[in-house]
């Protein structure tokens, strides 16, 4: 019995259960009396399996960014409910570093990836979005002001690329751009931190132009990919 095996009180157990079949999440045969995963769980897994096929392709870049720079750099994807999910990452080779590990989440407003998703939305939408949010302040160096952070946005889509100036972190510098889906829609955030030391006032434009060529390359490289293995688009 699943109940015996986990501990819990039949009672409350079945009621789980019920509760999980409710949600699509796993399915109860009648006559054999068991479960097995249900469509939720059998799509996710399906979307999982695509996903781990993109990230198998982008390795390689995010490889060679890290030779290049030393910088850590993660691919991040929005969830349904407006947080950022990291999806893969590449870490630095430096002794003292910023690092960020798979699965972890940031907050919508977690500033370069922030700015590089919502700078590519309607000016309305990425307001209305803003507005249904609080603008916290992670560091003193946070924009809490939604005109100042729509300013930021309508900067960062002139220019391709987002920068976070130790807005999420104290004494880290970080660059971020969209990679673009062929309807123009944002696939994924490719994002590289580092200590503001390393990635200094003088040279983040280079970095910031430099992460949205890898973007762009890693669009072509992902969906014309996608389009010969016959796999569905992000």
């Amino acid at each position: 019995m699943i109940a015996d095996t986990l501990g819990l009180n039949r009672s409350s157990c079945h009621g789980i259960l019920k509760t999980l079949v409710a949600g699509g999440l796993l399915e109860f045969e009648g006559r054999e009396k068991t479960y097995a995963l249900g469509p939720v769980l059998v799509a996710l897994g399906a979307r999982a399996w695509d996903t781990s096929d993109y990230i198998r392709v982008a390795r390689p870049l995010l490889e060679g960014w890290v030779s290049k720079t030393r910088f850590t750099i993660f691919l991040a994807r929005l969830l349904p409910d407006n947080e950022f999910i990291v999806v893969d990452r590449v870490e630095s080779t430096h002794n003292i570093k910023v690092t960020v590990s798979i699965g972890q989440r940031f907050p919508l407003i977690a500033a370069a990836l922030g700015k590089a998703h919502l700078a590519c939305l309607p000016e309305e939408q990425a307001r209305a979005m803003l507005e249904a949010v609080e603008l916290l302040p992670f560091t003193s160096h946070s924009i809490t002001a939604i005109d100042a952070y729509m300013a930021e946005l309508r900067h960062t889509r002139d220019r391709g690329w987002s920068e976070s100036d130790r807005e999420y972190y104290r004494g880290a510098t970080a660059v971020a751009a969209p990679v673009l889906s062929p309807s123009g829609e944002v696939a994924l955030l490719v994002c590289s931190v580092a200590a503001d030391t390393d990635m200094t006032k003088k040279t983040v434009d280079s970095y910031g132009s430099a992460i949205k060529r890898l973007a762009e390359e890693l669009a072509v490289r992902l969906f014309a990919s996608a389009s010969r293995r016959n796999i569905p688009a992000i």
